[in-house]
C-alpha cells in the first residue's frame, strides 16, 4: 500500500508582490500575484496568475513543482472555508490518512533576462465556488533555485497578497459560454503551457456545451488526460462512449486507458458492465485484464461474480489477489466474510489485498497505521474482523472513495 499524504490547500487571491529574502539571483526577480478579474460567475474558472520577470543580466534556473501537488510552491487560504471534510456517514475518515511521508519531484524554470513570464492557477481545483458570496483568497508563491532544491536552509523569495472576490449565479447560460471562450481560443492556438492551463479549466469545471471540446481534447496526447476527467464529470451517453472506446482499443494498457477505466467505473451505468468482460474475454495482458474486472465489478456486479469465483479457486496468486480487488469493488456487504477468508491465504499479496479491501469498504483500522501497511502479516488481522464482523453483522458498505482525501491523490 503506498504511502498517502493529506494535503491541505486553501483559496488565495493577490495583487502586489511583498518580496521577502533578497539573496543573489533572487534579488533580480520582479514578481506579483493577480488575479484575473474580482467578479465572476458560478461554475466559472477563477484563476490566480503569477508573472514575474528576470531583471538582472544572467539567466535564473527556478525550482518549479506542480502547482495542484503536494510540493506545490503555492501556500492558499479561501475563507469561507469549506464547511466539511467528512463523509455525510459512516467513520470518519481522517484517521486513515495518518501518513505525511511523500516523494517530490521538481523541474526547473530557466527565467531569461528580460522576458515575461506567467502561470495561471485554477482555484475551483482547491475549493468549490458553487454558492454565491464574496471570498477571501490569500495566497503565498515561494521561489527557489534548482540548485537549492532539497537544502534544509535555502534562500527563498516570498510573494504574497490577499484579495476579495464576488461570486454570483449567472443570469442565462449565454453568460457561462462567453466566460469560457477565452479558454476555448487558448485550447485552440495557445502555447502549450496555455493550452495545458485551459484544458484543466475545461475538465474540471465541465458544463453541456463543453463536450464537443472535450471530446476534441480527448483525441489529443497533449489534453487526453483532462479530457478523461471532464468526461467523468459530464457523465453523459456520448462521455462514457468515448471513454468505452478508449479502453477497448489494443490489447495492453496505457496510463490513459487505465485512467479512463477507473472514470468509467464510477459513472454508474451498469450496461456497461457486460462489455468490460466480453472486452476482457480476449485480453491477454494481465494487468489489463483486471482492470477490466475491477470496473465491471464496480458497475455490474451480478455479471461479474462468476468470474471472481473462477479466480478465487486458482493455482495463481495474481488471480486471487485480482478477485480479492474485484470482491471489493463491487461495493458488497456479503464480501466481507470472504475478504475476511482471504487474509489467511497462502500468499502474502493476496492477503495484503484483503486486508486493503477490508478497510477500503468499512472505514475501519485494525492498527493506527490507517491506510499505511505496517509491516506486520496482514494475517495477525484475523482475530480483529473476525470480531468485527460478528458485532457488525448487518454493517453497511462506507467505501474509502467517499472520502475527499481519495480526490486529493
Amino acid at each position: 500500500m503506498s504511502e498517502r499524504v493529506l494535503f491541505r490547500l486553501g483559496l488565495v487571491i493577490a495583487s502586489v508582490a511583498v518580496l521577502k529574502g533578497e539573496v543573489g539571483t533572487l534579488s533580480d526577480i520582479q514578481a506579483s500575484l493577480v488575479m484575473e478579474k474580482q467578479q465572476y460567475l458560478i461554475g466559472e474558472p477563477i484563476m490566480l496568475i503569477f508573472r514575474m520577470r528576470n531583471t538582472g543580466p544572467a539567466a535564473i534556473l527556478l525550482s518549479d513543482s506542480d502547482p495542484y501537488g503536494q510540493c506545490s510552491a503555492y501556500h492558499l487560504v479561501i475563507d469561507p472555508k469549506q464547511s466539511n471534510r467528512e463523509p455525510a456517514s459512516g467513520p470518519p475518515c481522517a484517521p486513515l490518512f495518518r501518513i505525511e511521508v511523500f516523494e517530490c519531484l521538481s523541474g526547473g524554470l530557466n527565467l531569461v533576462p528580460g522576458r515575461d513570464e506567467e502561470q495561471r492557477i485554477l482555484l475551483n481545483r482547491f475549493r468549490s465556488f458553487s454558492e454565491p458570496g464574496t471570498y477571501t483568497i490569500k495566497a503565498t508563491r515561494r521561489l527557489s533555485l534548482v540548485q537549492d532544491w532539497g537544502k534544509p536552509n535555502q534562500s527563498t523569495v516570498e510573494v504574497s497578497r490577499t484579495f476579495t472576490v464576488t461570486v454570483t449565479a449567472p443570469r442565462f447560460s449565454a453568460d457561462l459560454q462567453a466566460a469560457f471562450e477565452p479558454y476555448l481560443e487558448d485550447l485552440r492556438t495557445g502555447s502549450y503551457r496555455r493550452r495545458h492551463e485551459a484544458a484543466i479549466a475545461i475538465a474540471l469545471l465541465p458544463l453541456p456545451f463543453l463536450e464537443p471540446s472535450l471530446l476534441e481534447m480527448l483525441s489529443s496526447l497533449d489534453s487526453r488526460t483532462e479530457a478523461i476527467g471532464g468526461l467523468r464529470r459530464l457523465n453523459t451517453r456520448t462521455a462514457r462512449d468515448a471513454l468505452f472506446d478508449l479502453v477497448r482499443n489494443g490489447d495492453g494498457l496505457t496510463s490513459d486507458q487505465e485512467y479512463a477505466l477507473t472514470a468509467l467505473g464510477e459513472m454508474k451505468d451498469g450496461t456497461y458492465g457486460p462489455l468490460l468482460l466480453a472486452v476482457r474475454e480476449h485480453s491477454h495482458q494481465q494487468k489489463r485484464k483486471t482492470q477490466l474486472l475491477l470496473a465491471a465489478a464496480r458497475l455490474d456486479p451480478t455479471t461479474a461474480m462468476p468470474v471472481i469465483r473462477a479466480l478465487l479457486e486458482s493455482s495463481q496468486e495474481t488471480d486471487r489477489a485480482a478477485a480479492i480487488n474485484a470482491l471489493a469493488a463491487t461495493e458488497r456487504p456479503e464480501v466481507l466474510p470472504r475478504l475476511l477468508q482471504g487474509l489467511t491465504d497462502p500468499s502474502l499479496r493476496v492477503r495484503e489485498a484483503a486486508a486493503n479491501s477490508l478497510v477500503s469498504l468499512t472505514r475501519r483500522s485494525p492498527t493506527q497505521d490507517g491506510l499505511a501497511w505496517s509491516g506486520a502479516d496482514p494475517a495477525t488481522d484475523v482475530d480483529f474482523w473476525s470480531s468485527w464482523l460478528r458485532t457488525n453483522p448487518a454493517s453497511p458498505i462506507h467505501p474509502i472513495r467517499e472520502c475527499p482525501q481519495m480526490a486529493e491523490q
